[in-house]
């Protein structure tokens, strides 16, 4: 350890919280590499980690970070269970599902995660706190309890919806972004925007910031993961354990939830199988039920027997879904990075995106864009991608080399060389 070295606290909470969202594999994937970059001869970074009060040395938390992505202890059991009952309830029985246990079990999990969270927040020393030359939030909502607390920040935003798109919320998650918000403007924290859109948005929305306190480091997909795969008994086993159909197939993937615009998708889904009736194209959903999801079972319009839902997808499965997929359709209201397409297109599967925020940035002309509002710019899309081959083929390269360009590796190192320069700057 060289001696102008730099002592980092990353509030790491995250990975004690069930579930493996985008932010959650965001943290995992720092902190992976950050163990490895940390352990060369020329490391100038104290890494400890911050998890609900407690302070764990980044060498230490080996099993937390490179365990299965699901939270062990009576909360991570029950998320598991909670979503194995969603996959394989009948529909018309999601309703009652969500008005009873779902937002009970979700009140009694918030409760439990804050509950803690505070108790622990007042065991923490604030020389011990103080002590650290930057704090790191990569998620914005978890700063309480470093108020009052004098030294650098950052924090990770990941995209603005709560506030461009509030309806696409409930009703807490905007007031968490504007209690965020004022805690960057008090302590002059400085931020770190996954993309250049997301930066852009940001500040627009927020212009007294200083621009030069707001930062671009992108995020990546795993490239050993996410890689294309053909392996057809393994395949066959996913096909079954998931209801795949035979045969190609457009690809979601995503949270059931209105942002996704999901509803839009399959409505140019089935106004493509309308337009061209001899197709045996299926679209296959995947992704767990998520805020505002019983409108897509409600109305008998949108059922087709080529409609495929999985359920929430294992992180192992995902690779396979993509490289057989013909397309992924991610065509949402708005991404703050969209890491369904990266992934994707690792695999060598182009994707029809939303011709809007950080979509265009990170697809660009390896993709088919689509307006998101538009039914018939989607469903011609469809069309575009499963019957011209000679497109396809060049979308296909295209993909693979735009993915090519985007590392964790990559992302590590431009946050760990970020963190040197707000630490001298400041």
């Amino acid at each position: 350890m060289k001696s102008n070295s730099y002592k980092i606290l990353i509030e790491a909470s995250k990975l004690l919280m069930p579930g493996n969202d985008g932010v959650k594999r965001y943290v995992v994937e720092l902190l992976k590499l950050y163990s490895k970059l940390t352990e060369q001869p020329d490391n100038q970074f104290i890494i400890d980690l911050y998890l609900y009060g407690k302070i764990m040395p980044l060498a230490e938390a080996h099993e937390l970070i490179f365990r299965e992505s699901e939270t062990k202890g009576i909360a991570g059991f029950v998320e598991i269970w909670a979503q194995k009952i969603k996959q394989t309830i009948p529909f018309w029985l999601l309703k009652w599902y969500r008005k009873s246990f779902a937002k009970l079990y979700n009140a009694i999990v918030r409760g439990i995660w804050w509950l803690q969270y505070l108790r622990r927040a007042e065991h923490a020393k604030r020389y011990l706190l103080d002590s650290y030359d930057l704090v790191h939030f990569p998620l914005h909502i978890t700063h309480y309890p470093f108020k009052h607390i004098k030294t650098n920040y950052l924090t990770t935003v990941h995209d603005l919806t709560p506030i461009l798109f509030p309806q696409f919320h409930d009703r807490q998650t905007p007031k968490h972004y504007w209690r965020t918000f004022r805690f960057i403007e008090k302590y002059n924290s400085h931020v770190l925007a996954v993309s250049k859109s997301t930066a852009l948005d940001f500040r627009k929305q927020h212009p007294k910031i200083d621009k030069k306190r707001v930062h671009v480091v992108y995020e990546s997909a795993d490239n050993q993961l996410f890689t294309p795969i053909n392996n057809a008994s393994k395949e066959e086993k996913i096909r079954t354990k998931y209801r795949l159909p035979k045969g190609e197939y457009i690809l979601c993937l995503s949270t059931i939830e209105p942002r996704k615009n999901l509803l839009n998708t399959i409505k140019a889904f089935l106004l493509f199988l309308k337009e061209n009736p001899q197709t045996n194209m299926h679209l296959v959903i995947a992704g767990k039920y998520g805020w505002k999801s019983d409108q897509l079972f409600e109305n008998k319009e949108l059922i087709s027997d080529k409609i495929v839902f999985t359920g929430f997808v294992e992180d192992v499965h995902l690779p396979y879904l993509y490289s057989q997929a013909r397309v992924l359709s991610f065509v949402s209201h708005y991404e703050g990075f969209g890491l369904p397409i990266l992934e994707a297109m690792s695999c060598g599967t182009p994707v029809i995106y939303g011709n809007n925020s950080s979509q265009k940035e990170i697809a660009g002309l390896a993709g088919y864009p689509a307006n998101s509002n538009d039914v018939n710019a989607i469903s011609a899309q469809m069309k575009k991608a499963c019957f011209d081959d000679n497109l396809y083929a060049k979308k296909v390269e295209l993909s693979l080399q735009r993915a090519s360009e985007f590392s964790w590796g990559k992302t590590a190192k431009k946050t760990l060389k970020l963190y040197a320069e707000i630490i001298v700057a400041d």
